[in-house]
C-alpha cells in the first residue's frame, strides 16, 4: 500500500523525493545509526537526539493508547518508509507507479494505462 503511493506524495518530483529521503535518514535514522556505531561525544548526541524524537512523538502514542517505547522503534520506521518510498519511484519511472489490484493508480506520464 506504501509503495504504491509514496513517490506521488511527492508529486512524482525526483528533487522531493531527495529531500523526502534525505530528510528522514537525517531525522530519524542517524540518531540511531549514531548512537550505535561511535562512542563519546557523537553517541551521547545521537541518543539525545533519538530520545527526543522519541518524546516528541509521544502524545500522538498517547491518544492511540500506544506504549512510549514504541516510540523508540521511529527509526525502523522511517528506514522502511524511505524504502518504500525509493520503491515506488523506481516503479513509477518503470511505468508501472502505483499498480494495485490489476490496475494503475499513478501511471507514469505517457505509461499506458490498463
Amino acid at each position: 500500500m506504501v509503495v504504491r503511493s509514496a513517490f506521488a506524495e511527492s508529486r512524482d518530483s525526483p528533487l522531493r523525493l531527495v529531500a523526502k529521503v534525505g530528510g528522514m535518514a537525517l531525522v530519524y535514522v542517524a540518531p540511531l545509526f549514531f548512537t550505535v556505531s561511535y562512542r563519546g561525544i557523537p553517541q551521547v548526541a545521537g541518543a539525545l537526539a533519538w530520545a527526543m524524537t522519541a518524546i516528541a512523538e509521544a502524545s500522538t502514542l498517547r491518544l492511540y493508547r500506544r506504549p512510549f517505547a514504541a516510540g523508540c522503534a521511529l527509526p525502523v520506521a522511517a528506514a522502511a518508509y524511505i524504502v518504500f518510498a525509493v520503491e515506488s519511484a523506481v516503479q513509477y519511472w518503470r511505468g508501472r507507479g502505483g499498480y494495485w489490484k490489476g490496475r494503475f493508480q499513478a501511471p507514469a506520464r505517457g505509461a499506458r494505462r490498463v
